[in-house]
C-alpha cells in the first residue's frame, strides 16, 4: 500500500467498528442467555465500546487536536462516523505519511480484520438461531411422541411395528442432526471466543503502542497536529527543546561515563563487568564516540513526526524504566500471541515450520556440545544429521517446538543462531535453488579485494557483454557499460541467506535484463561494526569508479544499490560514510573515499531495512515484539553483536542508524524507494526514514504491504501471496525506471 492510501486503513477500521456494533444490536435481543454464545456476545458489548472509545480518542487527540485543555472539546454524543468525516478531509500529508503509515496503521488493519470477522460471525448466528435448531428439535419431539402413541394404537401388530420403525428412524435422524448442530454450535462458539480474544489482544496492543507515541513526541508537542503547527512557526519550539536536549544529553553522558569508568576499572583489575543483568556477552569499553558538537549531530528539535522514541536513559537505566518496559525486556510474550500469523495459511505453515526447524537444530546443537566433552573431535556435520532426525518429532509435537523457540528468545545465543542459518549458505542448497529456478542466469564468483561477490546476469546478455578485442595496444580492454544492481543481503548482521535470496534475485535479473552483484560481507560478532560496512563500501566504490572493470568484464552504469533488512542498513550507511567522515569509526579512518569526489548511486531500493539501531520503543516494535521471525529479544541480541554492546547508539550515530544522518547528507541521497511489511517490527524504521528524506527533497516512493511480515521476498512459497506478487512488480518497476531511463531493453 502506498502513502496515498494510508487514510483508508483508518476509514476501514471505523467502518468495521460501526458494522460490528450494528450486528451486535440485532443479535442481543434475540439471544437466549442459555445459548453457548451468550457470555461471549455480552462480553463483546464492552469490548466494542472500548474499541470505539480508543478510535474516537485517537481521531480527536492525534488527528483533530480536539481534547480538553487545548481550547477544543468534542461535542457531547458525537458519533465515530462524524469524527471520521471531519478528519478525512483535514489530515495533513505529513501525518498520512508517518502516523497513518507505521505500526499504528498496522494495528488499525488488525482491528479491521478482526471486527469484520466478528460481524460475519454475529450475522451468521442471528440468521441460524430461529430456523435449524428449533425445527430439528420439533421434528425429534414429534417423532418420539408418535412412536410412543403408536404403541397404544388398535392397528395390527405388523403395521404397528413398521410404523414404530419408521418413526424411530425419523427420530434417530432428527437426534443425530440435532447432535451435529449442537457440535457445530460449540465450534462456532469457540471461534467467536477466539475472535474476541484476538480483538482484546489488539486493543491491549493499541493502548500500549499509542502510549509510545507520547514519549516519541513529548519533547516537541502534545499531538501530531500541534507538531505540524510548531513546525510552521519556525523557532518557537527550539528554545525549550534545546535546553531539554542539553539536560538529557548531560545526564546521558554522565551515565555512560560512569559505566565506562566502571568497565575500565574492572578490566584493570582483571575483572569483566556485565553492562546489565541480562547481558549474554562480555561488556566492552566504548571504543568509539561520534562528535558531540551541535553543528554535526541532528538535534532533537524537529517539526516532523517521529514514531521511534528518541534514545534516552529509559533505555539503559532499569531504575527509570516503566514496569511494562521491564516486563517486555525480560519476558516478551511467546509467538502464540502473534495471532495474525494464523490469518493466512501460508504464514501459518511458515510459523509451524520455523519453530520445528529451530527446535530440532537447537536441541541437536545442545546434545552435540555435551557429547564433545566426551568426544572432542566430533564434527559439526553431526549436528545437522541429528537435527534432521529430530525434525519429524518436532513437526508432530508443535507445542514442544514452540517451547524450544521461546527458550531461544529468553536466552539468545548468537552462535546457535549462526548454526541455524548456516544451511541457507551451503553450496548444495544454492545449487538446488539454481536447478529449481532455471539455467538461464549465469553465475560467476569473483573477488574485489578480499570481498567475495556473486555476479548474476542473463546468459544471452553475458555473451553480448563479452569484451571486444583491445583497441589500445592490448593494455586496457574496452569493457561495456552495463546497468547494474548492487545487492546487500540481510541476515541480522550475523549471517546471510544466499540460497533463498536467489529465488527473487533471479526474477529481478529476468525482469530488468541487468547485471546483479551480490556482495558477501563478514559477519558479526566475529567482525563487528564497521567491518561489514567498509566491505560494502569497497565493492560499491569499485563498481562506481570502474576500478575493477577489466576484472569484472563490465562497467556498472547506471548503478542502483539495493539492501534487504540488515543489508539495508549497510547499504545506506556505506554510501553516507564518505559524506560524514567525522562520525567514522577509528578503524575506518583513512579508508573512506574523499568526500569531494565521492559519487552517489543512481538509485536506492531498501526492503524492510534496519535503519535505527536504538533500543527505544515504537508502535511497531512493541506491537510485533513476539514476531516469530524477528522477536524483540533477538533484535536486541543481533544489534548487540553488531555494535559490540556499547551504548554509542544512544548518541544517534548516523553510521549505525542512518535515520539520524544530518540534513546535508540526506539531501544528497538519490531517488529512493522504500518497501516494508505491515506486520514487520521494523516498520517504523522505514516510516521514520521516509519522513526525513522526503522533507529533504529526496524523490521516490514508499510501499507498505499490510498483511506481510519481515523479509517477505526471501521465502519462495510466499510468492503465492498476492501482496508479495505486487511487491515484486513494484520492485522490478522501480529498478527498470532507474536502470533504463529511456525505457527497458528489449528481451
Amino acid at each position: 500500500m502506498a502513502n496515498a492510501d494510508t487514510v483508508g486503513v483508518l476509514v476501514s477500521a471505523c467502518r468495521e467498528c460501526v458494522n460490528a456494533c450494528e450486528s451486535l444490536q440485532r443479535l442481543v435481543p434475540e439471544l437466549q442467555l442459555t445459548s453457548p454464545f451468550a457470555k461471549t456476545v455480552h462480553e463483546l458489548i464492552y469490548t466494542f465500546g472500548g474499541v470505539e472509545a480508543v478510535l474516537h480518542q485517537f481521531i480527536d487527540r492525534e488527528l483533530l487536536q480536539e481534547a480538553p485543555g487545548r481550547g477544543k472539546t468534542r461535542e457531547t454524543g458525537a458519533r465515530l462516523q462524524d469524527a471520521l468525516e471531519r478528519a478525512n478531509g483535514s489530515i495533513k500529508p505529513t501525518i498520512k505519511a508517518s502516523l497513518l503509515a507505521g505500526g499504528i496503521a498496522s494495528l488499525l488493519h488488525l482491528f479491521s480484520l478482526t471486527l469484520r470477522q466478528l460481524s460475519a460471525q454475529l450475522d451468521a448466528i442471528f440468521d441460524d438461531r430461529k430456523t435449524r435448531s428449533r425445527l430439528t428439535s420439533t421434528v425429534a419431539l414429534v417423532s418420539g411422541g408418535l412412536a410412543l402413541l403408536s404403541r397404544f394404537s388398535r392397528r395390527s401388530p405388523a403395521t404397528l411395528a413398521t410404523l414404530r420403525r419408521q418413526l424411530a428412524i425419523v427420530c434417530a435422524a432428527a437426534c443425530a442432526r440435532l447432535a451435529f448442530m449442537k457440535a457445530h454450535e460449540r465450534r462456532r462458539a469457540n471461534a467467536l471466543q477466539t475472535s474476541l480474544e484476538r480483538l482484546l489482544s489488539t486493543l491491549r496492543l493499541w493502548i500500549m503502542s499509542t502510549s509510545v507515541l507520547q514519549r516519541a513526541q513529548k519533547l516537541v508537542a502534545h499531538s501530531y497536529v500541534e507538531l505540524d503547527h510548531l513546525g510552521s512557526s519556525g523557532s518557537k519550539m527550539d528554545s525549550g527543546i534545546v535546553l531539554a536536549e542539553s539536560r538529557s544529553m548531560l545526564e546521558l553522558a554522565g551515565l555512560l561515563e560512569s559505566r565506562a569508568n566502571s568497565i575500565d576499572g574492572g578490566a584493570a583489575g582483571g575483572e569483566t563487568l556485565a553492562s546489565s543483568p541480562k547481558a549474554t556477552h562480555e561488556a566492552r569499553p566504548r571504543t568509539h564516540s561520534p562528535p558531540s558538537s551541535a553543528g554535526t549531530r541532528m538535534t532533537l528539535s524537529r517539526s516532523y513526526p517521529q514514531l521511534i522514541a528518541v534514545p534516552g536513559l529509559h533505555d539503559v537505566d532499569e531504575s527509570r524504566m516503566q514496569p511494562i518496559r521491564l516486563l517486555f525486556e525480560r519476558c516478551v510474550p511467546c509467538a502464540a500471541t502473534a495471532w495474525w500469523w494464523q490469518i493466512d495459511p501460508v504464514l501459518a505453515v511458515t510459523k509451524f515450520g520455523i519453530e520445528a526447524y529451530y527446535a530440532s537444530l537447537v536441541v541437536a546443537l545442545r546434545a552435540i556440545q555435551r557429547a564433545r566433552k566426551v568426544m572432542p573431535g566430533l564434527p559439526s556435520a553431526v549436528t545437522y544429521v541429528l537435527g534432521g532426525v529430530l525434525l519429524p518429532w518436532f513437526l508432530l509435537c508443535p507445542t514442544r517446538a514452540a517451547q524450544e523457540c521461546y527458550n531461544i528468545w529468553c536466552h539468545p545465543d548468537i552462535t546457535a543462531m549462526q548454526t541455524i542459518y548456516a544451511p541457507l549458505r551451503w553450496p548444495l542448497c544454492k545449487d538446488l535453488v539454481r536447478l529449481a529456478c532455471g539455467r538461464d542466469i549465469e553465475h560467476q564468483e569473483l573477488h574485489i579485494g578480499e570481498v567475495r561477490i556473486l555476479v548474476l546476469r542473463p546468459r544471452d546478455a553475458a555473451a553480448a557483454a563479452a569484451p571486444p578485442p583491445s583497441q589500445h595496444g592490448g593494455t586496457v580492454p574496452m569493457v561495456p557499460m552495463v546497468p547494474t544492481v548492487l545487492f546487500v543481503p540481510g541476515g541480522a548482521f550475523i549471517a546471510d541467506f544466499e540460497a533463498p535470496d536467489l529465488f527473487f534475485l533471479y526474477q529481478w535479473v529476468r525482469g530488468t535484463r541487468a547485471t546483479l552483484v551480490y556482495v558477501t560481507y563478514r559477519f558479526a560478532p566475529q567482525a563487528p561494526y564497521p567491518s561489514a560496512q567498509l566491505q560494502v563500501l569497497t565493492v560499491y566504490n569499485a563498481l562506481r569508479e570502474h576500478t575493477h572493470a577489466a576484472h569484472l568484464g563490465f562497467r556498472a552504469s547506471p548503478l542502483v544499490v539495493a539492501g534487504l533488512s540488515a543489508g539495508g542498513n549497510l547499504a545506506c550507511s556505506a554510501i553516507l560514510a564518505p559524506l560524514l567522515p567525522s562520525f567514522a569509526h577509528p578503524d575506518a579512518q583513512g579508508r573512506l573515499p574523499p568526500r569531494e569526489s565521492f559519487r552517489m548511486p543512481d538509485g536506492m531500493l531498501l526492503l524492510c531495512p534496519t535503519l535505527n539501531l536504538a533500543r527505544s520503543p515504537s508502535p511497531s516494535r512493541l506491537a510485533f515484539a513476539s514476531d516469530p521471525l524477528l522477536p524483540q529479544p533477538l533484535v536486541r541480541a543481533f544489534a548487540t553483536a553488531y555494535d559490540e554492546g556499547t551504548e554509542h547508539w544512544m548518541e544517534r550515530d548516523p553510521l549505525l542508524s542512518p535515520v539520524f544522518a544530518p540534513d546535508e547528507a540526506l539531501q544528497r541521497l538519490p531517488t529512493t524507494c522504500l518497501m516494508a511489511g505491515g506486520l514487520d517490527p521494523l516498520l517504523d524504521d522505514t516510516v521514520d526514514f521516509n519522513t526525513r528524506i522526503r522533507r529533504m527533497g529526496v524523490a521516490g516512493d514508499m510501499f507498505i504491504y499490510r498483511s506481510l511480515p519481515h523479509t517477505f521476498l526471501s521465502f519462495p512459497h510466499w510468492h503465492l501471496m498476492t501482496e508479495v506478487q505486487h511487491a515484486m512488480t513494484h520492485s522490478i518497476d522501480f529498478l527498470n525506471s532507474m536502470l533504463w531511463p529511456a525505457g527497458p531493453e528489449p528481451a
